[in-house]
């Protein structure tokens, strides 16, 4: 493969990751946790431009909330996103036997009774404390994972993402590349999971328009689709960081899907129930979703 040519400020992003990565080797998990909060205050510091989004999107959503209170919670959340970033750096360290002391996991036996299904199992997953992380545990505890992913900008990177997700037993899907839909029929009839990120505006797959914090809100659509055509039953899988940035895995029992015989309102109104599974852990920890997100149409 020819070496990739990148603009400036892509080159000067991968080097800032590979400087990271290799500095994060040289630290604890514990110790990057500490690294990123920092990080991540430094981030809500200068970097305006995601620090407005935010802002406004929280202002739209909680118009009952202070601007003090606003402020207090966009910085929370940037301080989040710094913690999952040199957390990512740091899963080398992990291993199926540490992995516990940061990790517990409830409801796993909601994924054996749908495993003993036959038909695979379709996961719904948002974008919410640290998501990469959820893989891990997962794949750790036995779960066979399929992650479908965007393909990055930066090829480099993306190649090492694939590389980190690869050597802790996930396999990833490509969204939109040619044999992607047939990596996820495979994926399901071998009974393994795949998991679906449903919480973004993402007009590059098929959606639809459902009501999100209240507010219009174009939805992929995929994950309601395959649970209707393939009959693979739905969890609703989310990872919540608490307070002393340990990590518990909340699994739910099979969601129930609204059948009405008509295909694309099953669509939508499934597509909408998914979204309110989401809503949910955002209203209860606000400060883990990511906000900095152009989520709404308007």
């Amino acid at each position: 493969m020819a070496e990739q040519k990148l603009p400036f400020r892509r080159k000067v992003y991968y080097w800032l990751v590979v400087i990271f990565w290799n500095a994060a080797g040289l630290m604890s998990f514990k110790m990057a946790q500490k690294i990123g909060a920092c990080a991540g205050h430094l981030a809500f510091l200068i970097v305006g431009r995601y620090r407005k989004v935010a802002y406004t999107n929280l202002k739209s959503i909680f118009p009952e909330k202070t601007e003090i209170e606003i402020r207090s919670l966009t910085k929370r959340i940037f301080i989040n996103q710094g913690k999952n970033f040199f957390e990512f750096l740091a899963f080398r360290k992990l291993t199926p036997e540490n992995i516990t002391r940061i990790s517990q996991i409830k409801g796993k036996e909601n994924f054996d009774e749908a495993f003993s299904r036959k038909k695979g199992v379709l996961m719904i997953a948002a974008h919410f404390s640290n998501w990469e992380l959820l893989g891990v545990v997962l794949a750790y505890a036995g779960i066979p994972m399929n992650v479908i992913a965007k393909k990055l900008y930066i090829e480099k990177l993306d190649e090492m993402l694939i590389r980190s997700r690869e050597s802790m037993g996930m396999k990833i899907i490509k969204r939109g590349e040619g044999d992607s839909s047939l990596g996820i029929i495979r994926a399901l009839k071998k009974n393994q999971c795949l998991a679906m990120l449903v919480d973004q505006n993402i007009k590059s797959v098929p959606g639809v328009d459902i009501n999100f914090f209240g507010k219009k809100a174009f939805t992929p659509s995929g994950l309601a689709s395959l649970a209707l055509k393939t009959g693979a039953p739905v969890l609703a899988v989310f990872i919540v960081r608490e307070k002393d940035d340990t990590f518990t895995v909340e699994v739910s029992k099979k969601v129930e899907l609204i059948k009405t015989g008509n295909e694309q309102e099953d669509i939508l109104q499934n597509t909408q129930k998914f979204s309110d599974i989401t809503e949910e852990y955002i209203r209860k920890y606000p400060d883990q979703w990511v906000w900095f997100h152009k989520r709404w149409n308007n």
